[in-house]
C-alpha cells in the first residue's frame, strides 16, 4: 500500500444503453435520455479511472472501466464525502450488488484515506443482513490504497462538480431531475472513533 499518495478522478464517453430493432444492444449519447420510454430511471455507464498513486483502483466497474455505472458511483462518492465530513474517523461501505464481485470499504483516520476491497460476507455481516452472495476480494486482483483525505475530498468534489455540469448540460432541462432521481448515496456510513484500523486501512469490528 502506497501512503498517502496522489489521487487522480477520470471520466470519459458517457453513454445509456438501448436495443436497435435487431434487439442488439446500443451505446448511444446521454442526449438521448429525456427522450427515452424510463428516462427517469436511465443508467448512465461511461469510462471511469480512480486511481491514486498512478495505480488504478481495481473492479469499479463489473465489465471493465469503460462500462462503469455513474447512477451508483456518483451516489457512493457524495456518500463518502458526506460521511467523511461527520467524523475524522468514519467508514463508508458499499456494494453493487455484482455477483461475485467485491464490496468497497473507504475509511477516514484523520488526515488519512484508505480504500479496500472487501468480501462480500464481511459486507453483510457489518450491516446485520442476510448473506446472499460469494463475493471474494481476490488476493490476486486487490489493492490497498491510501491517499491524504484533503487530497481526496477536492478530488471527489471537483468530479462531481464537473460530471454534474456536463450532465445538465446534456439532458437539457431533464438533467436535475435525473440527477435527483439517480445520485442518491447507496452505503452504510458508520462512525469507527472506537475502532481499529490495522496498517492495511481494514476496518476490524
Amino acid at each position: 500500500m502506497m501512503e498517502n499518495s496522489s489521487i487522480k478522478i477520470e471520466y470519459d464517453n458517457l453513454y445509456v444503453t438501448s436495443y436497435n430493432a435487431e434487439e442488439d444492444m446500443i451505446r448511444l449519447p446521454i442526449s438521448n435520455i429525456p427522450q427515452m420510454e424510463e428516462a427517469d430511471g436511465e443508467h448512465i455507464h461511461g469510462y471511469l479511472s480512480i486511481a491514486i498513486g498512478g495505480e488504478k483502483i481495481s473492479d469499479i466497474g463489473y465489465f471493465g472501466e469503460d462500462d462503469v455505472c455513474f447512477n451508483d458511483w456518483i451516489g457512493h462518492l457524495v456518500g463518502i464525502i458526506e460521511c467523511f465530513s461527520t467524523s475524522p474517523q468514519s467508514r463508508f461501505l458499499f456494494y453493487d450488488g455484482e455477483q461475485g464481485g467485491s464490496a468497497f470499504e473507504f475509511c477516514r483516520n484523520d488526515d488519512s484515506v484508505y480504500i479496500s476491497h472487501v468480501d462480500t460476507e464481511i459486507y453483510y455481516s457489518i450491516l446485520g443482513s442476510e448473506f446472499f452472495d460469494s463475493g471474494k476480494a481476490e488476493p490476486e486482483k486487490t489493492a490497498h490504497y491510501s491517499c491524504s483525505y484533503k487530497d481526496f475530498d477536492s478530488s471527489a468534489r471537483t468530479f462531481i462538480e464537473q460530471i454534474k455540469n456536463d450532465i445538465y448540460r446534456e439532458l437539457g432541462d431533464f438533467g436535475s431531475i435525473w440527477w435527483e432521481l439517480n445520485t442518491y448515496a447507496d452505503g452504510r456510513c458508520s462512525n469507527i472513533q472506537n475502532e481499529n484500523i490495522n496498517r492495511k486501512g481494514f476496518v476490524r469490528n
